[in-house]
């Protein structure tokens, strides 16, 4: 009896302080960016007008990495997660005129696994892409070890620990950097997932493997791949379509990004998909290592794009945080 009891108050020690894993305070400092530095009179790219960017940093050991994105309805607030297993937390600031001018209230916090316990190695830590579900819980993506995870929605994802989602068929096998880079709701409800691994279907012709949860399991179709684009982000706009952000990088070229389309009507297991696209960021224009993505409704009737940048831990990258307004033409 006396084992058992001090099993149950060791059980009890340890629940204790998995309990007590609570955001800290994290400081934050911005400075906005242009469009183009060189030229302070353009504020379009393709069909984005821009609406203000941040360049974000912080002394504190975990931040950086920043990967997923998700915005409060009003804009004011912003999640984020990290490639070191963290979220981190803020609340935006806009000017007078609705762009983005700076940042406060900023918080970190450790992702917790379905047992409560913080995620200690790079293998298990890399979280990519962030989508809230109907009922607003969150769905986070990672990749090495390929995974879904849910938690529960509330201003402060770091006190939930995580419970497991059935992931896509097949994806345990895939390499270790090229899994589910990016996820998102649909208008209908449903999931939609894209991996970054190519698949080459002809000589010069690839496709990425996505995936559609209807509920119940993972239905397959395809994304086209052009150039040396991959996907790196996804966000469904207002009227069923889906924006993809694609990301390039090579030692000649350097690092662009593009904004692409796809019809909702084209969502549909077994088909081919090949997306519109909508801007092309690529030097000068601002760009960096463009992984977050997510769209809302402004009360002004425009619908506001925000990219995020991940600095990889890097010096020579960024933490971008860019917000632009979608123009229908």
């Amino acid at each position: 009896m006396t084992v058992l009891l001090n099993r149950l108050s060791l059980a009890a020690v340890l629940c204790l302080a998995v309990s007590s894993v609570a955001a800290e305070p994290l400081e934050l400092e911005t400075i906005q960016r242009r469009l183009d530095p060189e030229r302070k009179e353009l504020t379009r790219v393709g069909a984005l007008e821009f609406r203000g960017a941040l360049e974000i940093t912080s002394s504190h050991p975990a931040f950086g990495g920043l990967s997923g994105i998700e915005l409060s309805a009003d804009g004011s607030r912003m999640t984020t997660i990290s490639d070191k297993g963290t979220w981190i937390t803020a609340r935006l600031r806009y000017d007078e005129g609705g762009w983005l001018a700076g940042m406060e209230d900023g918080a970190v916090a450790p992702i917790l696994d379905p047992q409560g316990r913080t995620l200690d190695e790079k293998y298990t830590q890399d979280a990519e892409s962030l989508a809230v579900l109907p009922g607003g819980d969150l769905l986070v993506a990672f990749e090495r070890q390929h995974r879904l995870w849910r938690f529960a929605g509330n201003p402060d994802p770091g006190s939930h620990r995580a419970s497991p989602w059935p992931s896509p068929p097949g994806l345990e096998g895939y390499p270790d950097n090229l899994g589910l880079e990016a996820i998102a709701t649909l208008a209908d409800g449903r999931i939609l997932a894209i991996t970054e691994n190519a698949i080459e279907t002809a000589p010069g012709d690839s496709h990425f493997p996505a995936f559609l949860w209807n509920g119940k399991d993972w239905d397959q179709f395809s994304y086209r791949r052009k150039g040396e684009f991959r996907p790196s982000g996804l966000a469904a706009l207002p009227n069923g379509d889906v924006l993809v952000l694609e990301r390039s990088f090579s030692w000649l070229a350097g690092i662009a990004a593009r904004l692409v389309r796809m019809p909702a009507a084209a969502l549909k297991p077994g088909n081919l998909v090949e997306g519109e696209e909508l801007a092309a960021l690529a030097p000068p224009i601002l760009t960096d290592n463009w992984e977050g993505l997510t769209v809302r409704r402004a009360a002004n009737g425009e619908t506001h794009i925000y990219l995020l940048s991940d600095d990889n831990f890097l010096l020579i990258q960024r933490n971008l945080l860019a917000m632009f307004a979608l123009v229908e033409e």
